[in-house]
């Protein structure tokens, strides 16, 4: 993962938008470097700056899971306007789980399913949460302080 990284990093250093997200991604992780959440979002930030949303949307993780949750959302909301359905999952977990906003949260499920570009698996997700929030059915789990590192989108 070393090499990779430092592949990437040259990469990045002739300005490849892609390598950009990447390397946010191994520090966001530590794989292949030491675990560095600041220099993540460096390198989000830069992407972000390229108009990536991916990028848009993994800011909005780190600060999600750092409880600022008006800047996740405003994060979430960035990559939703550059095209990235699955960022609307976000917000509605954001609602639901953080802030216990059923409504906001319902609002942000439908958005998901309706998303042009949003994953199959996200969409499934958000049927099924509103499906259970309708039934009451649905009972969110206490959010952890800080979940596991893992690559926060694909």
């Amino acid at each position: 993962m070393r090499r990779a990284f430092r592949l990437f990093l040259e990469a990045a250093k002739l300005g490849n938008v892609s390598a950009y997200v990447l390397l946010g991604q191994f520090y966001d992780c530590g794989s292949g470097v030491k675990f560095n959440e600041n220099a993540a979002l460096y390198w989000y930030r830069r992407a972000y700056r390229c108009g990536d949303h991916l990028a848009a949307n993994n800011i909005g993780c780190i600060w999600r899971d750092r409880n600022s949750l008006e800047l996740a959302i405003q994060w979430f909301r960035r990559a939703v306007r550059l095209g990235d359905g699955d960022a609307n999952l976000n917000i509605a977990k954001v609602y639901l789980h953080r802030k216990r906003d059923e409504k906001a949260a319902m609002r942000y499920l439908k958005a998901t399913c309706k998303a042009r570009n949003v994953t199959v698996g996200s969409r499934e997700e958000a049927r099924q949460m509103m499906k259970d929030l309708r039934n009451r059915t649905y009972f969110p789990e206490p959010s952890p302080k800080r979940p596991p590192s893992k690559w926060r989108s694909t």
